[in-house]
């Protein structure tokens, strides 16, 4: 018999109440109620628990996609109008379902076991879908904003120059996830780990890290996922505000879900420029901003809130600050270049570049008159 899958996690769920956490999806596992289980309808405090033995052969997480067959589920159950909700123990050796409180649906706690094959977790390698790199990416982003909760301490970590505590705190929060889900890391702030992996993320644990010190609300988390092709899946996580950013390879880019792309706008003297580094001079622009977070800048440019973005006055970023915001950018409709015409997508850690992003139609006449200033 085949199961049928009757909720899957994501679907008709409400985001969480004050206290809680959103539950992201890094890996799935599927369980198969034994055929003797009883159900019973029109009882109060309708609850199912499933309980059962997980062998895992990669580090445990938090969190994962959940299928479940029970053959003798009556007609009218509605499960499909019942939460689902998963609990996964620290140890990941036992998965407790519950399905309820919902009345006159399922009654009494049941048991069952997990049928022998039926999880199927594992290290992804190049198997990963880009869907679950995205989760294991949204994890690893929540994981920052957990870590980053309740930190107080401020001021330079005295490890290596400009490198705060809150860093390194970052940093160590998003690593764990993202190696634990089979990733390679790239990071700013702790090198390479794993980085023979076949999918590797660049890492920049807190992009604006003077800002996030100082109380200036624009610093995020940025990540984007590299194969042999180069960028597959980016994600920028707004840690001030939560607005998140995200794109896959040919997929388009989206804010918070929601597609999103570039302002459109054609010309210079009517648009609205982000500089990182000192223009020398007004250069004929409409307005210009300094936001001081890369990543974010691109996004921005991507859904657009400005118009272009750009290095001025010999200023220039690291991969791990640009990657992300540049494949989200990109995936928007935005035309993105080195200022020296070099290759931006390297699955190492390169050298500091110029980068520039606009508007499809802006960027010729932004890096003209930027150039104008080299």
């Amino acid at each position: 018999m085949h199961p049928e899958q009757i909720g899957v996690l994501g679907e008709r769920w409400e985001r969480p109440g004050e206290g809680q956490r959103e539950v992201v999806l890094v890996g799935w596992l599927l369980l198969v109620a034994e055929r003797h289980d009883r159900i019973f309808e029109a009882e109060q405090d309708a609850r199912l628990d499933v309980e059962g033995e997980v062998e895992i052969d990669w580090a445990a997480t938090a969190f994962f996609w959940v299928e479940i067959d029970l053959p003798d589920l009556p007609q009218g159950v509605g499960l499909h109008e019942v939460p689902l909700v998963v609990h996964v123990e620290a140890m990941v050796d036992r998965v407790v379902l519950e399905i309820g409180h919902v009345a006159g649906h399922v009654y009494r706690c049941h048991s069952a076991t997990i049928a022998a094959g039926c999880a199927h977790l594992g290290w992804y390698g190049t198997q990963m879908e880009p869907d679950a790199i995205h989760q294991v990416l949204l994890a690893a982003g929540a994981a920052v904003r957990d870590a980053l909760d309740g930190f107080s301490e401020r001021g330079f970590s005295g490890l290596r120059p400009t490198q705060y505590k809150l860093d390194v705190v970052a940093d160590a929060a998003a690593v764990e996830v993202l190696t634990s889900a089979g990733l390679g890391v790239i990071s700013e702030e702790s090198g390479t780990t794993h980085g023979d992996r076949p999918l590797v993320c660049v890492l920049d644990p807190i992009d604006g890290s003077t800002n996030c010190d100082h109380g200036v609300p624009f610093f995020s988390t940025s990540m984007c996922v590299l194969d042999t092709a180069g960028p597959l899946v980016g994600v920028v996580v707004n840690q001030a505000t939560g607005v998140t950013y995200a794109a896959t390879r040919g997929g388009g880019a989206t804010r918070d879900g929601e597609p999103i792309s570039t302002s459109g706008q054609t010309s210079l003297a009517s648009s609205i420029i982000a500089f990182s580094g000192l223009p020398p001079r007004h250069l004929g622009w409409a307005q210009f901003r300094a936001f001081g977070a890369a990543s974010l800048e691109f996004c921005l440019v991507a859904d657009g809130s400005i118009d272009g973005f750009s290095q001025v006055g010999g200023s220039s970023i690291n991969p791990w600050d640009y990657l992300a915001g540049l494949l989200i950018a990109t995936e928007s409709g935005a035309a993105c270049r080195d200022l020296r015409g070099e290759d931006l997508y390297d699955r190492v850690a390169g050298p500091r570049r110029p980068v520039v992003a606009a508007t499809a139609q802006l960027l010729d006449d932004l890096v003209t008159v930027v150039m104008m200033t080299a």
